[in-house]
């Protein structure tokens, strides 16, 4: 994977650092630091700008199989 890149949790769709949603499945992908207020991914348990620990995010999704990721590709290019 390209440095600065992410995945999606939900679906697997590639990512940037800056993308606060999945373009594919619209799943928030970043919050904003209390402290600081920038763009942190949910990923991280610490703001990568102030160092601000950050409490967990729950997990409120299940990541997508590979047959419900390719079929939602599917609809949304077929649209």
């Amino acid at each position: 994977m390209v440095a600065g890149y992410r995945r999606c949790y939900r679906c697997g769709f590639p990512l940037t650092a800056l993308d606060r949603f999945c373009g594919a499945c619209g799943y928030e992908a970043s919050r904003l630091c209390p402290r600081c207020e920038h763009q942190v991914p949910n990923d991280l348990p610490f703001c990568n700008y102030c160092g601000q620990p950050l409490a967990p995010v729950p997990e409120t999704v299940e990541p997508m199989d590979r047959t419900e990721r390719a079929t939602m590709l599917y609809e949304k290019e077929i649209g």
